[in-house]
């Protein structure tokens, strides 16, 4: 697999190459400048290094070494040829050295769940009447505690996360009683214990469909269409109407009856973009949606008055993926300009751009805590961006093919990746290695979800299956490409002849999937 991959990758380049007749072409041409600007890599074993080093010394190939000690850059490890894996890591250009992605790894990465700036600290200059009598030692006892809880803090810093550096909104009282009751009825998730999924399937959309989302609390469908228009299904509204609650029944098939004698149509069309609309997400209370569109833009609509309340321009290409925030008012965008942006509800300009993909931004994903910004990109690389000053700290490659989905587990610290090439990578931020890769789907990973306590990790897939994996690799667990399903599969739920675009496990942890049948065609 390995070797073909090689000649089919050296077949495309041969055939890019042959256009090139002046030099111009050659200072024109993105891929020739990458080329010439970065070091290839190449893996050898200690033997395999040691004989091409010693033939390249007798023969007097002076030329030849300094080519490769130029243009190649040789990662030597310690095993034998028989006992190496073959081909496991997968190294393409990403513009940065060996040096300074070593140095990026380094960077402290906080990755730990946001936490509220914590209270003042009482002091012991002002210690209360009952200790009056002996207020040195008093002293002494809080300034013991003090530095004790100093060292513990610094320790794990990263574990906790980062204090709120950045502007974000103050969680409702109704929001929180929510979230409480959806943690007293979570159902608990394991490998002995899977979970239910509510799958829902699109019709007759005549591949006209680009993406669909569902909202936090399921009540909301939207799916995005090539026409340049966005649908929302109200599924609660959807379920009063089909099985009666005493609200009122259908009108016309698209509307019910309210108790004051009033319609409202349980199915809403927004239309506003000039070009196909390729993603839709709501906001996590389900009062906002975000669209990015083949018209460059992004557009913030309101589920209240179903109207379009803002329209983000900035890119210069078409958007293709858009992403909320955990906590709100703050969104990222993932474009063809192979830039990703970071934008407030409250401007229309970018706060932050974050460049330094080679080719298109294909996804975008917001870590748990909002301080980092995860992007996947067709040049086969993952990014992890700081958004308080736009920089990359962390550089993961590994796939053979663009990145497709990108998902967070809740403790912060994991990062898993679909690509087109069917496999899953979990990443570990901390450190940017790579701690797993899981194979088995046959066709581009559109979709990754971790369940709410991170047991469980879903994968929708364009070969008509939705797959569950471990949350966390096993230790031991292959780190590189394996022939066959992985070791950290525990369930397969294939559909007939319907491709998986979304997956999310809810508050609650039920798995909702979603997709597009496709009818298979006459023989």
């Amino acid at each position: 697999g390995a070797c073909l991959w090689c000649l089919s990758l050296m077949g495309a380049l041969f055939f890019l190459f042959s256009f090139f007749e002046t030099n111009a072409h050659v200072q024109e041409s993105e891929v020739a400048k990458s080329y010439r600007t970065n070091r290839c890599v190449f893996r050898l074993c200690q033997s395999s290094f040691e004989l091409l080093i010693s033939f390249l010394h007798d023969r007097d190939f002076m030329i030849l070494l300094s080519i490769i000690n130029e243009r190649l850059n040789l990662c030597v490890y310690d095993s034998k040829p028989e006992l190496a894996a073959p081909f496991n890591d997968h190294h393409p250009i990403t513009g940065h050295s060996v040096l300074e992605r070593r140095e990026l790894a380094s960077k402290k990465v906080y990755w730990g769940v946001l936490r509220e700036t914590p209270p003042p600290e009482p002091t012991a200059d002002a210690p209360s009447s009952e200790e009056g009598a002996q207020p040195s030692a008093k002293r002494q006892k809080v300034a013991e505690d003090g530095k004790a809880a100093a060292d513990a803090a610094t320790s794990t810093q990263e574990e906790r996360g980062p204090t709120r550096k950045i502007n974000l909104p103050t969680l409702k009282e109704e929001v929180k009683l929510k979230e409480f009751e959806d943690v007293r009825k979570r159902v608990a998730l394991s490998a002995h214990a899977l979970p239910s999924v509510c799958f829902y399937t699109f019709l007759n959309t005549n591949g006209g469909l680009n993406s669909i989302d569902v909202s936090d609390d399921c009540s909301l469908v939207s799916a995005a269409f090539r026409d340049s228009s966005i649908r929302v299904w109200d599924l609660a509204r959807n379920h009063r109407t089909i099985f009666g609650s005493g609200v009122g029944g259908r009108r016309g098939g698209e509307e019910e009856e309210e108790e004051d004698g009033s319609s409202r149509p349980h199915t809403t069309h927004l239309v506003g973009h000039s070009g196909a609309v390729f993603a839709n997400k709501f906001s996590h209370d389900g009062t906002f949606l975000l669209s990015a569109s083949a018209d460059c833009t992004a557009r913030l609509w309101s589920l209240h008055t179903n109207t379009n309340v803002v329209c983000y321009r900035g890119h210069n290409f078409p958007v293709w993926d858009v992403d909320f925030s955990p906590m709100g008012f703050y969104f990222a965008t993932a474009s063809h300009d192979r830039t990703a942006r970071l934008w407030s509800t409250d401007r229309i300009f970018p706060l932050r751009v974050f460049a330094g993909h080679l080719s298109d931004v294909d996804t975008v994903k917001f870590h748990p805590n909002s301080t980092y910004v995860a992007t996947g990109s067709s040049d086969k690389s993952v990014r992890l961006w700081d958004i308080q000053n736009g920089s990359c700290v962390r550089i993961m490659t590994g796939h053979t093919r663009a990145i497709s989905s990108l998902a967070f587990h809740p403790n912060g610290r994991i990062l898993a990746s679909g690509s087109k090439d069917g496999s899953i990578i979990v990443w570990d931020i901390s450190s940017g290695s790579k701690m797993a890769s899981y194979t088995g789907h046959a066709g581009c990973v559109w979709s990754l979800s971790f369940s709410q306590e991170g047991a469980l990790l879903a994968s929708g897939s364009a070969d008509n299956s939705v797959r569950i994996w471990k949350g966390q690799p096993s230790k031991g667990a292959p780190s590189g490409k394996t022939t066959g399903p992985s070791e950290e599969l525990l369930a397969t739920f294939p559909t007939k002849h319907t491709p998986v675009y979304f997956n999310r496990f809810s508050p609650r942890n039920l798995l909702i999937s979603a997709g597009v049948f496709c009818a298979p065609a006459a023989q």
